[in-house]
């Protein structure tokens, strides 16, 4: 379980760069575009930052997962590791059934059209 641990550090620091990265860069663009300029590229960010928020949510769940069951097994004498990986899967699957559910209603009620 070391290796999705380590990989979901890895993602979940690239998210974040990304996210100040891109908020950075937009302050600066967004004083030189016109206002179809800044519509365009306003619904392109909010759906990169959705994208974004996603994987950097999906990420998070092996994180907590291994400092919860490393706490665990350090502190209470207890080796829980085999339930590691059914416990992520199960957050994922509740990741994916309240997005399932989520988006048509965000699509519907213009989530990702800027200024609404």
């Amino acid at each position: 379980m070391d290796t999705i641990f380590d990989y979901s550090l890895i993602l979940a620091g690239i998210c974040l760069a990304f996210f100040i990265l891109i908020s950075i860069i937009g302050s600066v663009l967004e004083k030189k575009m016109d206002k179809a300029k800044h519509k365009r590229a306003g619904k392109l960010m909010i759906k990169i930052y959705f994208v974004l928020f996603i994987v950097f949510g999906f990420s998070l769940v092996p994180i907590m997962a291994g400092m919860i069951f490393g706490f665990i097994k350090d502190v209470l004498q207890a080796d829980l590791s085999e339930f590691e990986l059914p416990i992520i899967l199960l957050f994922w699957g509740l990741y994916i059934v309240g997005l399932a559910i989520a988006y048509p209603v965000m699509k519907r009620s213009s989530f990702f059209e800027p200024g609404k």
